[in-house]
């Protein structure tokens, strides 16, 4: 009788613990500097995020979200998404064609031209640091197998 009491008792006190920590890890609101339309988040480690929006806005915070700084993209586009692979590694893009990367957690943004479109591109997609997709109006779909050093356009 001990024994199925006490593995009873392990799983009470297990399965209370797990619920304890479950309910320990809650979303905080964040408040940035001024009012910004913001229209995507990606995460490429525990403490690293970008938030990109309207009028080419990029935020980063790398302590979790407790702080966040503006980073300059010297672009006005509209942007639509964003894909961090590691705490490094990221793509966004926009209206137009918009394709921005960074290498260093979004402090600093390259333009990586595209001929394959010119639709605003409102949603991308990397797999790893040479893989990734971007989709837009009107049925366009690009892929990169070299990190969007040149992107190929897909059939819809």
């Amino acid at each position: 009788m001990k024994r199925p009491l006490l593995l009873l008792s392990f799983f009470v006190l297990f399965f209370n613990l797990t619920i304890q920590n479950a309910v320990a890890q809650t979303w905080s609101t964040q408040t940035l500097s001024a009012s910004y339309y913001l229209n995507g988040v990606s995460s490429g480690g525990p403490n690293q995020a970008c938030a990109i929006g309207l009028s080419g806005t990029i935020f980063t915070t790398n302590d979790g979200g407790t702080t966040w700084t503006k980073q300059t993209t010297g672009i006005s586009t509209n942007l639509w998404a964003v894909s961090f692979v590691s705490p490094t590694r990221g793509w966004a893009t926009g209206n137009s064609g918009t394709i921005l990367t960074t290498s260093n957690g979004g402090t600093t943004w390259t333009s990586q031209t595209s001929a394959a479109t010119t639709s605003n591109m409102y949603a991308v997609k990397f797999v790893d640091a040479s893989h990734g997709w971007s989709v837009g109006n009107t049925g366009k779909i690009v892929a990169t197998s070299n990190g969007g050093v040149g992107w190929r356009r897909l059939p819809a």
